[in-house]
């Protein structure tokens, strides 16, 4: 179109799918489902902070319990209202009262509320909320290009070895031990890889030297995040040889971001976990064979309303309608800004239209300030409703797009 008549010209960057720099005011009553700067995201790299995502997949998960990593809609509000903290041990959860809560029933149905929904439910019972929020999810990466006892060759060196001398070059690995245990599995490691070694001894310990089929990283880099769930497995039980502890399963590391990686790969086999920094000042994370947490009992201080000097919040949209967060190290599954449950549409395409919809009425309260937005929701029937169940109820199934413009008309 050509011409200057209050026509608003359309750039490639109106038209992302995602506008990060562009922060839109809500109306008061608007409703906002959003997490606070703090929370974290599952990238396909690792945790990242959702207040600085600029680009990228991120995981979703699905009702069948795996996460995808899909492209989302990034949505960062001007908020200044009240979040709603859900602490208690393993659970540790900033949202704002609309925001959507994901949870197991006590028949392990997954269900959902609004956080101030459940702040209610947590307070009039005698016992507390009695749901359990999902901390564990499937994943089956591509993989690694790395057999079994490679990876386990590789967490053996993470651990215990080095290289003789310090340069890119150089393949020749040393390990010393005084732990028989350790030396044995090495020893077992090598001779399933037909590596050949050199031992010796002296001060009452053993050293191990060989060259590594490649050079090998002293930390777990972002590529292993790419494992299969069959490599995740080797990894969950090998790091306790090494770096860890088989009795009482441990992995301690100096560098808080292998520390993430394990707590990762325990999670991805079902377990839950605990991160912390030890009295040694390194950090270390534990894993529990429960991996569902719950408010075991009515305390007033597991929901509590608090308000931030942020003055956002901040969520994504993806199709599934769930994500993966992890806010101070506690891994939590939750809802996202824009759901729909009606069964006459595949995921994909309900995602499509709800995110079209919120993007207009993003569009015409910045642009027409004062122009009255009104929410029409139809399946067979239409009628006016408010924004909120525009954006969350399910309808019967069927459709008759006539009815909504009959309503329009009217």
């Amino acid at each position: 179109m050509h011409g200057n008549r209050g026509i608003h010209h359309f750039t490639d960057d109106d038209l992302r799918y995602r506008v990060p720099d562009v922060h839109y005011e809500r109306s008061t009553n608007a409703v906002v489902y959003c997490v606070d700067r703090d929370t974290e995201y599952l990238s396909e790299t690792g945790w990242k902070n959702i207040s600085e995502y600029e680009e990228g997949k991120i995981a979703q998960y699905t009702t069948n319990g795996l996460i995808e990593f899909v492209t989302p809609v990034y949505v960062k509000n001007n908020y200044s209202g009240e979040f709603l903290s859900i602490k208690a041990q393993g659970i540790d959860q900033l949202l704002t009262p609309d925001h959507r809560v994901i949870y197991r029933n006590t028949v392990g149905q997954l269900k959902e509320m609004s956080a101030h929904e459940l702040e209610e439910r947590h307070n009039k019972t005698s016992y507390g909320f009695r749901g359990k929020f999902i901390t564990h999810f499937n994943y089956n990466g591509p993989g690694l290009q790395l057999s079994d006892d490679e990876i386990r060759l590789h967490i053996a060196f993470k651990a215990d070895g080095t290289y003789q001398r310090n340069n890119t070059t150089n393949r020749r690995a040393q390990f010393c031990f005084s732990k028989e245990r350790k030396i044995d599995r090495l020893i077992s490691i090598l001779k399933r890889l037909s590596i050949t070694y050199d031992i010796t001894e002296r001060e009452d310990r053993r050293w191990i030297y060989f060259y590594t089929p490649s050079r090998i990283d002293k930390r777990f880099g972002s590529e292993w995040y790419k494992a299969s769930n069959s490599q995740l497995g080797v990894i969950s039980e090998e790091v306790l040889y090494w770096d860890g502890h088989v009795s009482q399963p441990r992995f301690w590391s100096s560098f808080k971001e292998d520390v993430d990686y394990i707590q990762f790969v325990w999670v991805t086999q079902g377990y839950g976990t605990n991160v912390f920094i030890t009295e040694w000042n390194v950090w270390a994370v534990t894993r529990c064979s429960f991996s569902e947490r719950s408010l075991t009992s009515k305390d007033p201080h597991n929901i509590v309303r608090t308000a931030l000097d942020d003055g956002y919040c901040y969520c994504f949209n993806v199709p599934s309608g769930m994500l993966v967060f992890r806010r101070n190290n506690e891994i939590f599954v939750s809802g996202n800004c824009l759901m729909d449950r009606s069964g006459s549409m595949t995921t994909e395409k309900k995602f499509i239209a709800k995110a079209v919809c919120f993007w207009i009425v993003r569009f015409l309260r910045v642009k027409y300030t004062t122009v009255e937005v009104v929410f029409i929701a139809h399946d067979t029937e239409a009628e006016i409703v408010n924004e909120r169940d525009f954006f969350d109820r399910s309808e019967g199934g069927g459709t008759r797009c006539s009815s909504a413009y009959t309503v329009a008309l009217q």
